[in-house]
């Protein structure tokens, strides 16, 4: 690039920053490209445009435009005819269709809406969070470095940005600038190779445990923060399941039976509820034949 070019370049760089404070430092990634139609960039040229600005705290949105084509150029020829009937379905070998327990599905978690975090373009540690959680599969034990990004983020973002609806089908749309503060402040926390266990603890008296599991997956928790660490305040408490054919009825509490700290029960089922397990509560015969009521009239 000769003197000129790059001082034309330098000078179209500050334009393109007055024109992102004009439009609340948010930009479309096709307006950038587009503003510099009359000297096409090369990638690295582009990385640096992308890089200043996000050193100026600008917002780069990637938006597709499927949703720009219109039905009528969406026609099917008789030679492009599907046969549905005999459309293969089968699951290939090796791909599980199962539904883990602890899977959030996003982009929608607790009323706020996270689509945009497939959108921001972010460089730096910034970007290097962001990797980890457009990779995400959605998975929250206690061994994903995802959910653990996810954890922090969704505690930050509620903390700062969330506010209470008496409506519950009230959706906050989460902006690009609220994840971008977000993902500052996680990047202070996170460490790498982190994962939800090493961050996420339930805690009952001097017992504390990892704990995987995050609002709105199909075993959720709740946790507060502290100390640089996530404690599970709610999650899916006392769970009960009954089959009446066998008269088989099994529980498990997320702590145990007994508020007594010192007692057997205080943590007795810590264990199973981490492990999704159960207990088997003895039949109600049981109890006829062994113990005897008593009714004492004064």
């Amino acid at each position: 690039m000769d003197e000129n070019t790059q001082a034309k370049f330098a000078e179209k760089i500050k334009e393109l920053l007055n024109m992102a404070k004009k439009k609340k430092n948010v930009l479309e990634y096709q307006e950038i490209s587009d503003f510099f139609a009359d000297m096409p960039l090369e990638e690295e040229q582009m990385e640096k445009v992308l890089e200043y600005l996000d050193q100026n705290n600008v917002d780069v949105l990637r938006i597709t435009d499927d949703d720009d084509v219109d039905d009528e150029e969406i026609i099917l020829t008789d030679e492009d005819e599907v046969d549905v009937e005999n459309i293969d379905l089968s699951v290939p070998e090796g791909v599980s269709i199962e539904y883990p327990a602890r899977r959030v599905i996003l982009p929608i978690v607790r009323g706020i809406d996270f689509s945009v975090i497939y959108e921001v373009v972010a460089h730096g540690n910034r970007g290097f969070l962001l990797d980890i959680l457009q990779k995400w599969d959605g998975e929250a034990d206690i061994m994903s470095e995802g959910a653990a990004v996810f954890a922090l983020l969704f505690y930050r973002y509620k903390d700062m940005y969330y506010t209470y609806h008496k409506n519950p089908d009230t959706i906050k749309v989460a902006s690009a600038s609220e994840i971008n503060e977000c993902l500052d402040w996680v990047s202070k926390r996170y460490v790498k190779g982190m994962t939800l266990g090493s961050i996420q603890f339930i805690k009952r008296g001097s017992v504390s445990k990892p704990i995987g599991g995050i609002p709105d997956s199909v075993n959720t928790i709740r946790s507060y923060f502290e100390k640089d660490k996530l404690v599970a305040e709610e999650g899916g408490a006392f769970r009960m399941l009954i089959n009446l054919n066998e008269r088989d009825i099994r529980t498990c509490h997320p702590y145990g039976t007994s508020s007594d700290e010192a007692a057997e029960h205080y943590t007795s089922q810590l264990d199973l509820f981490l492990n999704n397990e159960y207990k088997q509560l003895r039949p109600m015969t049981y109890y006829k034949q062994n113990y005897k009521s008593k009714m004492i009239i004064k």
